[in-house]
């Protein structure tokens, strides 16, 4: 699935971007990836230069690397929350070599909002910045852009903030763009799923690693919560070499993309 209306590399984005990195390797690669995702960025090699770095510009979004020297990423994002008000805080997007639930827990309880796997691919770079500007527009802007009957009355099935984000980055052409969005997800979802089947009953734990990353990360940009979480369980017993029940996974996820479906749809047709 390709990520959600990209960025022309011709098109400059505005948003002030900073890299926290120590590896000079790493910096150059990420920065050549928002290059041409349209981005760009300054760099601070550790926490400190973080937060020396904010104390100057007033960044909107800091790619936080978690394993800094010096200071790192958990702390330095610590620190943000400590030091800056609510509205002068950027959106912080950790930076992590694996995202086991124990990882996104302690981001999370940190302040981070979102996660890159290293090494960082430009599909899911160009997702996470589109997200953030969106939840940054969204704060600029506060007035509702999802209508409340949009949103089936199971609220862990979607996450409203993403689909008004959605909504408000596709504008005016919202219906046409997001319906095809929409199926592209759909479709894809439904191909996953049976590469998921076959990877248990295979006890392949490399492809279900992979598989539920895809699946984890492709429903959080549609705002899908619900089979986002399986995804993460996952991506987990597949690092882990574990498997989890193949007959209770089926039921559990057919039942949620059933469910989520026909929420989106209703969604979609509700724009």
């Amino acid at each position: 699935m390709t990520s959600p209306l990209p960025r022309s590399p011709s098109a400059m984005s505005s948003l002030k971007i900073l890299l926290a990195e120590d590896h000079p390797v790493n910096q150059k690669v990420a920065l050549l990836l928002l290059k041409k995702c349209g981005y760009q960025a300054d760099v601070a090699a550790n926490g400190y230069a973080v937060l020396e770095a904010m104390a100057q510009t007033p960044y909107q979004v800091v790619l936080m690397d978690v394993q800094m020297p010096e200071m790192d990423g958990i702390q330095a994002t610590q620190e943000i929350y400590q030091q800056y008000a609510p509205d002068q805080r950027p959106y912080i997007i950790a930076l992590t070599a694996s995202v086991t639930q124990g990882d996104r827990e302690e981001c999370l309880a940190a302040g981070m909002q979102a996660f890159l796997t290293k090494p960082i691919d430009e599909a899911s770079l160009r997702v996470a910045l589109t997200t953030a500007e969106a939840h940054l527009n969204q704060l600029a802007s506060p007035t509702p852009t999802l209508p409340t009957t949009a949103l089936p009355n199971d609220e862990k099935l979607l996450e409203p903030q993403v689909l008004a984000g959605l909504r408000q980055l596709a504008g005016e052409a919202a219906p046409t763009v997001l319906a095809e969005l929409l199926e592209d997800f759909l479709a894809d979802t439904l191909s996953n799923i049976a590469s998921i089947h076959t990877a248990i009953a295979e006890r392949d734990a490399a492809a279900l690693h992979q598989l539920g990353h895809r699946l984890r990360s492709s429903s959080a940009n549609l705002g899908a919560v619900a089979l986002s979480q399986l995804g993460q369980q996952l991506e987990d017993q597949g690092k882990a070499g574990t498997y989890p029940d193949a007959a209770q996974v089926e039921t559990q996820m057919q039942r949620t993309y059933t469910d989520t479906e026909t929420a989106l749809r209703a969604w979609v047709q509700s724009l």
